[in-house]
């Protein structure tokens, strides 16, 4: 957590106007934000852009989306050299409403941070069914009169069961499961890039996607990417710095373009 927080420390000073960063779910969302909030990375980070955060209730996204819009509209009329945040980072949670129909076009997504792979709780016992029934996993023989399924597998509903049906998965039912993830993840960054002259960086910040090093997957992660996307993908492994340089480029080469 300390580490994704200096990531975003040093990336708010180099990325204009809005970054949304997602997150996996609302109670992850929440233990990363009093995390930074007690080590003094939020601090950091608000001296650079205003943090808005995704609420549980969608009859409050709306009047905290337009604080967030207001904010980028200001920062696109001021100063670098004027005090305060320019910009704004909104804190989001993968397949809630921000990750799902909310358009981050132009100022408003400058950057898309995905944190880890999204995938779906193991602890869901219809999900695992589902799989188990995709994978054919533990089907009983045609002639005998076993118990369900949903008897003989799980123990007070745990992860560890979930555990045990996806690493006895052999194919299909992984494909599923990665399929579950990798759709999620291209919606959230979907949220940018909205038409032709739109422009956006999409950091993907997990180890997984440069090594396959998960045996619950059935392939590399990148592979359920769209194509636009994985035709332009840049593997920084070696330290923030590349990243800060590629970013630094990318936003000046764009705002060049926009000004010619």
């Amino acid at each position: 957590m300390d580490e994704l927080g200096r990531f975003l420390c040093n990336l708010v000073t180099v990325v204009p106007e809005g970054i949304v960063c997602f997150f996996s779910s609302f109670e992850y969302e929440r233990k990363v934000y009093e995390a930074w909030r007690a080590s003094g990375i939020l601090e950091k980070i608000c001296k650079r852009k205003k943090i808005f955060r995704e609420p549980k209730s969608n009859t409050d996204i709306e009047d905290v989306l337009k604080e967030y819009k207001e904010t980028i509209l200001k920062c696109e009329n001021a100063s670098r050299d004027d005090p305060g945040p320019h910009g704004a980072l909104f804190l989001a949670v993968v397949g809630v409403k921000v990750s799902e129909g909310i358009n981050f076009s132009d100022g408003m997504g400058r950057c898309i941070v995905m944190v880890g792979l999204p995938y779906p709780s193991s602890s869901d016992v219809e999900l695992m069914e589902r799989i188990k029934y995709i994978d054919k996993i533990d089907e009983p023989p045609s002639h005998s009169f076993a118990k369900p399924l949903s008897n003989t597998v799980y123990e007070n509903n745990s992860t560890k069961s979930g555990f045990d049906v996806l690493r006895s998965c052999k194919h299909q039912g992984k494909e599923y499961y990665e399929n579950l993830c990798m759709k999620a993840v291209n919606q959230s960054i979907g949220r940018a890039i909205r038409h032709k002259n739109d422009y956006a960086a999409i950091l993907l910040v997990d180890s997984r996607y440069l090594s396959d090093s998960s045996k619950i997957i059935s392939s590399h992660p990148t592979d359920k990417l769209p194509v636009w996307i994985k035709d332009r993908l840049i593997f920084a492994d070696k330290n923030y710095g590349q990243v800060h340089r590629l970013l630094h480029q990318f936003f000046k080469a764009n705002k060049q373009r926009e000004c010619s």
